[in-house]
């Protein structure tokens, strides 16, 4: 007795059409894997900015730390913040030197040696970790035979702190002397825009109202927010609330003393009131 059968002649051929994808299925799986980065990625980019955000700010605590280490070894004197022509001097310490531009000339962009260097600089002998004068998020670099090589510092000292006589602000050199603004609301260290970092501090005007202005720009590379230090030890973020604060990167260097006009910034009334008081107030 025979059998016959009519299904499965060639299952081989039958499993093979089972295991493959119709052009259907892919462009479903291609649209859902589509749905999933834009859900995720933005979620991502926020994690980063955050450990960024963490980051910057361990910075600064550190060299807040240096900088009340020092005044205490020292009498309470202030580490010194003058620019010091000569890019750098060796005659003349600072907290830290090196003036900062986009030159590929100019080593001070890419030396982070002179960190390190005790006859350069006054943080040397208590900070021997380079890394931490530059914020995570600083992308600025300079190119040198073709090559672009980060710069090695992001940070700025309160230009009214033991440096160069202000046009308008009082100039303080010992820290009891810091009352007005007080240490809790006096800022020390700031992280800048990358374009407007050039010596060693960032330097304001007191103008107020109508002819409030910026001569250096904070940063505001983690999502419009800046990070200062203040004198008593203490960090924090800042979200700037005025566009006109939250400028972009060009990757060049303005003018020297150039200043941006911008009427009733908000944000300038609040990095004034944290600067310094001005010449002749108590």
């Amino acid at each position: 007795m025979t059998f016959s059968s009519t299904k499965n002649e060639n299952p081989g051929n039958s499993s093979l059409r089972r295991a493959g994808f119709t052009l259907l299925e892919l462009l479903v799986v291609i649209g859902i894997i589509g749905i999933l980065s834009a859900l995720l990625l933005p979620a991502i980019a926020r994690a980063k900015n955050s450990g960024q955000v963490t980051s910057c700010l361990n910075n600064l605590r550190q060299l807040q730390l240096v900088w009340t280490m020092y005044a205490d070894d020292n009498d309470g004197r202030l580490v010194r913040s003058d620019y010091v022509i000569g890019n750098p001097h060796p005659s003349r310490a600072a907290w830290v030197q090196g003036r900062l531009d986009y030159s590929p000339t100019n080593p001070a962009n890419t030396n982070s040696g002179i960190f390190l260097d005790d006859s350069l600089s006054l943080f040397a002998p208590y900070l021997r970790t380079a890394k931490v004068y530059r914020c995570p998020s600083d992308r600025s670099a300079v190119r040198i035979n073709g090559e672009l090589q980060s710069r090695v510092r992001s940070y700025g000292m309160n230009w009214s702190l033991s440096s160069d006589l202000s046009k308008d602000a009082q100039v303080v050199f010992r820290l009891g002397e810091i009352q007005n603004p007080s240490p809790t609301e006096r800022f020390v260290f700031i992280d800048q825009h990358p374009d407007y970092i050039s010596d060693l501090h960032l330097h304001m005007s007191l103008a107020a109202g109508g002819n409030a202005h910026f001569q250096d720009y904070p940063s505001s590379s983690h999502s419009g927010s800046g990070t200062l230090t203040y004198a008593d030890g203490h960090a924090e973020r800042r979200k700037w609330v005025d566009q006109r604060t939250v400028k972009d990167v060009k990757f060049r260097t303005p003018s020297l003393m150039s200043v941006s006009m911008s009427p009733d910034n908000e944000d300038i009334a609040w990095l004034q009131a944290r600067y310094a008081a001005p010449i002749g107030s108590k």
